[in-house]
């Protein structure tokens, strides 16, 4: 997994260096549904080997950690919402800077469903593990899920912002 981030990192650096700034934009759409699709990928990985193991010793937990996956299947959806909304706005004559806006704003939303898919898939993990040993946890800790869940909502967010900002950029002269 770290071999294809690595790939994925090196890849973009020397596209940047040697391309058109015209292929940022699609940089950006490429990094944000790669980057939605492997942190969804880890979160659900992670849910799934450790209530596969503790669903031996309670198998009343299995049904529990759903929340955990819908939050990590909604953080990849928000990433296609987004490659989306970039994709049909890309194909106007713009400059330069809204192709900078472009990739910048499919980094961040990319970026943002990643780390919260990954760590909402640990946290669930953890609290299916809490709920095997004592039940009386579950409802106070699920509240918990809800902080890693904003941060995918707060970088869609900032994904939609940006993609806003970037045509009222094709009306400045430069």
């Amino acid at each position: 997994m770290q071999y294809v981030l690595l790939f994925t990192v090196l890849f973009t650096i020397i596209t940047l260096i040697y391309s058109p700034v015209n292929v940022l934009g699609y940089i950006g759409i490429f990094l944000c549904f790669l980057l939605s699709a492997l942190g969804t990928a880890k979160g659900i990985l992670s849910i799934a080997n450790y209530v596969s193991g503790a669903s031996i010793k309670s198998p009343r937990i299995g049904t529990k950690s759903i929340l955990g996956t819908v939050v990590c299947e909604a953080n990849f959806l928000t990433g296609i919402i987004t490659c989306v909304m970039l994709n049909n706005t890309m194909h106007q004559k713009l400059p330069d800077k809204a192709h900078y806006i472009y990739f910048c704003s499919g980094l961040f939303v990319g970026m943002c469903n990643y780390f919260s898919s990954v760590a909402t898939g640990l946290l669930c993990a953890v609290i299916s593990m809490m709920d095997a040993k004592d039940p009386s946890l579950f409802y106070k800790i699920v509240v918990l899920e809800i902080i890693p869940a904003s941060v995918g909502l707060i970088g869609f967010i900032m994904g939609i912002v940006l993609n806003s900002k970037a045509p009222s950029f094709a009306t400045v002269n430069q």
